[in-house]
């Protein structure tokens, strides 16, 4: 038997070749490697009972090694050692009789087949529980890491991406990894984090066109059959990276990103290697959200923190602001209650001042109840009907006159009349001339104006003074704001109520 094999070693090797080459074809995998050992792998298996046992076996483990690296199933490789057997079967068929080998000869051959491909199948299964360990230390390595991201003081999680891919692309036997996360609007990917060969190549990942990317394409994140192949661009191509497989990130079906890793080979990927990555993504999604769900909350509580100093503010402010024009009328009707020992003029006063300073407090109380509601996400009341702009903004400035030293000079032009709320319109150009009073210059005149536009009309007002600082105007319209230079004059809720009735 020994030299029938070794006289048509070559003829074997074609035979062999050949279907393997078509059961490869066949499953989609690049040509067979295994050429290279089958000449000694037959002379092997040729050698008398308990000679090269020892290299036979050898040799089927490191070919079982190579692949398992390249991706191959059990089934792929034990259908390699039985092609083996039927090529040299074949070529013994049609042998002339005075050439095949003796039945006992045959027998051995076939025998030493089945307990190489029983060896094959030990070597797997060893194989493949070591990688489940092997899988399992990493995911701890990786649980490890995000734990330590939560406590207090430790870099977030986002820092720690480069460490948890480097974990991934070792569990995994890839060659580089990349986490490409979703933008807020969840339609665009931006590369996160990228390590291993091809850093810069992987960097272009997020345009590549054939990401399977917008969200739709992958409801179910996180399910065996949304980890795939991603073709490789001709351009890409030009890179180290040869393939691609992918995973989708997020839970419950709502995506957060994608998982890739790469080779620097063509090949495709097993179904371990899927299974793999699934197991890894699904971990790193929990880690995600985590983040996530840990960041929101902290921003809540941050929000409430914010809403607890608001509150205590509000009502430091409140007895402050609310004493002046209390006390002013208090002491004005206690002189009024004394009408006997008054001439008709001081009486007069005291009933402007009592009048006054109950506008003021109910504009202050009206203010705070729109800026209640434009929290709670309601518009305040427009009771609208015919208004005479000019007329409305003269009374006003007619009463600013009354409170302040700063000279009031007002332009409008003729009849400029339409559908407003009085009072809101009223109440919103007075919130903003005592602003104008209260943070311009001293004794600087402050000009109010009403114009005629193509759209409707403009009410605008002017003071002189320090210019407010770019990054206080943007929030200078919000509740409870106040530039620097006005922080104890106020709750800043007025201009809030000017920009709701604006709007």
């Amino acid at each position: 038997m020994t030299q029938s094999i070794l006289d048509n070693r070559e003829k074997i090797l074609a035979l062999w070749t050949e279907s393997a080459e078509q059961a490869a074809s066949a499953r989609g995998l690049t040509p067979l490697a295994f050429r290279n050992m089958i000449a000694q792998y037959l002379a092997a298996l040729a050698n008398p009972p308990g000679q090269g046992d020892e290299d036979r076996q050898l040799l089927l483990e490191q070919h079982l090694s190579t692949r398992l690296r390249q991706g191959f199933e059990l089934a792929e490789i034990l259908r390699e050692i039985s092609l083996l057997g039927e090529s040299v079967a074949q070529l013994w068929a049609n042998s002339i009789p005075a050439e095949r080998p003796d039945p006992v000869e045959v027998h051995r051959f076939f025998a030493r087949l089945q307990r190489d491909a029983a060896l094959v199948s030990d070597v797997f299964t060893r194989h493949m529980l070591e990688d489940e360990q092997r899988e399992k230390r990493f995911r701890r390595s990786i649980r490890s890491l995000a734990d330590n991201a939560m406590l207090p003081g430790s870099p977030p999680l986002q820092e720690r991406y480069p460490e948890i891919l480097q974990l991934i692309m070792e569990a995994m036997g890839a060659q580089s990894a990349t986490l490409l996360m979703a933008d807020a609007g969840g339609q665009r990917l931006e590369v996160a984090a990228a390590v291993g060969a091809g850093e810069e190549q992987m960097h272009t990942l997020a345009q590549a066109p054939n990401l399977p990317w917008p969200p739709e394409e992958v409801p179910d994140c996180g399910h065996a059959d949304t980890v795939r192949e991603v073709e490789v661009s001709e351009l890409f191509c030009q890179g180290s990276i040869k393939s691609l497989l992918c995973s989708p990130l997020g839970p419950n079906g709502v995506p957060l990103g994608l998982l890739v890793i790469g080779t620097l080979e063509k090949r495709p990927f097993s179904a371990r290697e899927r299974r793999c990555l699934e197991g890894l993504s699904e971990q790193l999604t929990f880690h995600l959200d985590s983040a996530r769900i840990l960041a929101d909350l902290s921003t809540t509580i941050q929000e409430l923190h914010r809403e607890r100093g608001l509150r205590e503010l509000f009502v430091a402010v409140l007895a402050h602001d609310l004493r002046g024009p209390l006390t002013a009328a208090k002491v004005a009707a206690h002189l009024l209650a004394r009408a006997d020992d008054l001439v008709p003029s001081e009486r007069g006063q005291l009933e402007q001042t009592v009048d006054r300073n109950i506008n003021q407090m109910d504009r202050m109380i009206q203010d705070l109840l729109d800026v209640s509601r434009l929290r709670a996400g309601q518009q305040p009341a427009l009771p609208l009907a015919p208004c005479n702009l000019g007329r409305l903004v003269t009374e006003v400035v007619q009463e600013m006159r009354g409170l302040y030293s700063n000279p009031f000079v007002f332009r409008t032009s003729p009849e400029v009349v339409g559908l407003w709320s009085d009072q809101q319109v009223r109440r919103s150009v007075w919130n903003l001339a005592s602003n104008a009073a209260k943070y311009g210059t001293v004794d600087a005149p402050i000009t109010l104006e009403v114009t005629r536009t193509d759209q409707g009309a403009r009410v605008s007002v002017h003071n002189l003074g320090p210019a407010i600082a770019e990054a206080e105007q943007k929030q200078l319209f919000l509740p409870f704001s106040r530039t620097e230079n006005g922080q104890a004059q106020g709750w800043g809720l007025g201009l809030a109520s000017v920009r709701a009735c604006a709007e």
